[in-house]
């Protein structure tokens, strides 16, 4: 079973709201997050806070999801879940196809989520 108190979870999401709630439901549940307002952010909080897990928004300014998960896959296999508006199917596979280990879309279930984060 995974320990909430020694995962370190990471939230890309320009969306204010989203990522405030997510942080307030996780954190409740015992994660240490962390946030970024954008791809560069993302980045950066990425290779210098060695997340063990991703929250990754698709639309953001500076970089896009998409280019922030191939900087980390260029460098790491930690886990990845999409969390975006995008939700035809192509995006989903290109999401796979990029290296996501899942892909969520909005509006979601803040108990589903926690159910895929401790899945991955």
């Amino acid at each position: 079973m995974i320990d909430p108190s020694a995962t370190r979870i990471l939230i890309a999401d320009d969306d204010d709201d989203a990522r405030r709630l997510v942080v307030k439901y996780l954190t409740v549940k015992g994660f240490v997050v962390s946030t970024a307002e954008d791809g560069s952010e993302a980045c950066r909080r990425f290779f210098s806070e060695d997340p063990d897990l991703v929250l990754l928004d698709v639309n953001m300014p500076e970089l896009d999801g998409w280019s922030v998960l191939e900087e980390i896959r260029a460098a790491s296999s930690v886990p990845v879940i999409m969390l975006t508006v995008l939700d035809s199917a192509n995006y989903k596979v290109k999401g796979f196809a990029a290296g996501a280990d899942d892909y969520i879309t909005k509006p979601f279930d803040l108990m589903e989520l926690e159910a895929r984060i401790r899945a991955v």
